[in-house]
């Protein structure tokens, strides 16, 4: 291995009999998931400002090889039971051309402290990913090769729409060019020798040949929402949904394409009666008796014109309802993304837009899909005790101080009867465990408070993390704390990244909830499969929590230019031959 101005710390461990090499892996996908940092050891590692989440075991690549020759090289980047965000960015292909860093570097023996500095061994971009799964458990295998394969590639115009685009940047002619895997044939097709003389009538093998298309499973497709455009109203009225609507009172429109119950009062001419940004209205002589929606079909026009129905938010909810005309293709678990949307029902389009959302029911005419965000989890710090005089607790995960330390803690309120005048000043630190240390104030604590001195506490200038989670010996609720988190009770949430507390496996912790009760503004608790087997906080310092977007109004919107992309599985669309 060359030297590669490692430092002396770093050439001084790689020669001793016994040390702890590790890797420090980066792997840049797209937005919004971003640099990705990751380690072969079993503790986070920091380095250069950045941490690098521990996967022991199931971070591996092959054998890195190192010549002076000018040439080709490539390794198998491997992910084995890994969170399924990974998966997905790989599903999604922003992983093409991306960058990967690989740095070998070694950790001290005694206290696993990082020795300075890493080297980088090999550094390349992703190439051909794929996935294999083994009961529970998937892997992702990526190849990477260095930047000499660039010299290999064959120069010239492809049929693909990034090649297209650099001549025509508009031109969409290619858009679904990966998807077709047999030649299309446009225009006539035929052999002279099977054409009759003198006459225009094939006696076989002529004719347009277009083959059938076979989309693979995996595949992805973009789709604009349509589908059914409609609501019934009991007095027969129809209320057309029409994104950007440019109908006027007293307007005559045709209807043309409709399907359904209702479509012989909806196909034909009406006047319009009522009209909206997002709607018209036509009255009609049908007498549904109740509230019909969703009628139409995917294949309506009006005045010629295809119009885009929009999505659908209900109030106090993080579900989106989307009209299709053939949901079918769809499956619950499923993923998706819209694109070009714009805010709807309160909902931020930067929480909806190009962001992975996950199917949650596939209805006759609509597909459902959970709005959600990943947040960092914080909560208040500090603890009082009535059984302990004189005294307050910080909880911070891993905060690497000693007895006898100076700390300046700042932005508290009182807690439990002890005033914030005596908690924001300088403290010497007293008792300590590796998430939490004691300083000593004046007042005796008046109250217990588990976290308490609010959401702006800084120790030396820092915002502590304190430990997520709790646990109670022998039962299966589990706490879990995050500052005006706003949830309710049956709410939905995921965790991730989390560390083992009170003697739960990690697949216990590290996946999805439901909201079993919500004891104050920065705590809710679930319940697991078994009982904690010890009383404890902890959870480390690296988790995050998926918690639900909600709608402020139920509201019908979105734009007309709202797309869906979804990985297209030929195995549930019906036959074309049928």
């Amino acid at each position: 291995m060359a030297n590669r101005s490692s430092t002396a710390a770093f050439q001084a461990e790689i020669i001793k009999e016994q040390n702890q090499p590790i890797h420090l892996v980066e792997i840049h996908f797209d937005s919004p998931t971003g640099v990705q940092y990751l380690t072969d050891a079993f503790i986070p590692v920091t380095y250069s400002s950045n941490t690098y989440q521990p996967l022991g075991y199931f971070l591996s690549f092959s054998n890195i090889e190192e010549t002076t020759d000018l040439q080709v090289s490539s390794l198998n980047l491997n992910l084995t039971g890994i969170d399924q965000v990974y998966i997905r960015n790989v599903l999604e292909e922003t992983f093409i051309d991306r960058k990967v860093v690989i740095r070998k570097g070694f950790l001290n023996t005694t206290d696993d402290s990082l020795i300075a500095n890493p080297i980088i061994v090999y550094q390349g971009n992703m190439n051909t990913p794929s996935i294999t799964e083994s009961g529970d458990m998937s892997t992702v295998s990526i190849e990477v090769a260095n930047q000499f394969v660039d010299f290999s590639k064959t120069p010239g115009r492809f049929t693909t729409s990034e090649s297209q685009n650099q001549f025509y940047p508009n031109d969409k002619g290619f858009q679904y060019a990966p998807q077709i895997i047999k030649d299309i044939v446009w225009g006539r097709e035929f052999d002279p020798g099977t054409r009759s003389g003198g006459g225009d009538t094939d006696t076989g093998g002529g004719g347009t040949i277009i083959p059938d298309i076979d989309i693979g499973l995996g595949n992805e497709i973009s789709i604009l929402i349509t589908g059914m455009n409609f609501t019934i109203n009991p007095s027969g009225d129809v209320v057309v949904n029409s994104m950007a609507n440019n109908y006027q009172v007293g307007y005559s429109v045709e209807v043309t394409g409709a399907i359904g119950d209702y479509a012989q009062f909806i196909d034909g001419i009406h006047i319009i009666t009522a009209s909206t940004a997002d709607s018209f209205t036509f009255a009609t002589s049908a007498s549904p008796g109740s509230i019909i929606t969703y009628q139409g079909g995917a294949e309506v026009t009006v005045d010629d014109e295809p119009i885009a129905p929009g999505v659908v938010t209900t109030v106090d909810t993080n579900i989106i309802d989307i009209p299709l005309n053939e949901p079918e293709v769809f499956t619950v678990d499923g993923w998706i993304t819209i694109e070009e949307i714009e805010d709807v029902g309160g909902i931020d389009e930067t929480n909806i837009n190009d962001v992975p959302l996950e199917i949650v029911s596939v209805d006759t005419y609509t597909i459902s899909v959970a709005v959600t965000q990943d947040v960092v989890i914080t909560s208040p710090p500090i603890e009082t005790n009535t059984a302990v005089d004189n005294v307050v607790t910080i909880n911070e995960v891993d905060h690497g101080l000693i007895t006898g330390d100076t700390v300046v803690i700042a932005g508290s309120t009182a807690v439990g009867g002890v005033p914030a005048v005596e908690i924001n000043t300088t403290h010497t630190v007293g008792a300590i465990d590796k998430d939490s240390f004691q300083v000593a104030v004046t007042t005796d604590p008046t109250s217990t408070v588990t976290h308490g001195g609010g959401t702006s506490v800084t120790i030396n200038s820092n915002v502590p993390k304190p430990p997520p989670i709790s646990t109670a010996s022998g039962s299966a609720t589990v706490t879990n704390y995050l500052s005006d988190h706003g949830l309710i009770v049956g709410d939905k949430i995921k965790l991730s990244a989390m560390a083992e507390v009170g003697g739960l496996p990690l697949n216990l912790i590290n996946t999805k909830h439901t909201i079993a009760s919500v004891p104050d503004a920065n705590s809710f608790t679930f319940t697991v499969s078994q009982d904690a087997t010890a009383t404890e906080n902890g959870g480390g310092a690296l988790g995050t929590i998926n918690t639900p977007v909600k709608a402020t109004s139920t509201a019908l919107g979105g734009g007309n230019k709202t797309k869906i992309k979804y990985k297209f599985d030929e195995s549930l669309m019906k036959s074309s031959n049928t």
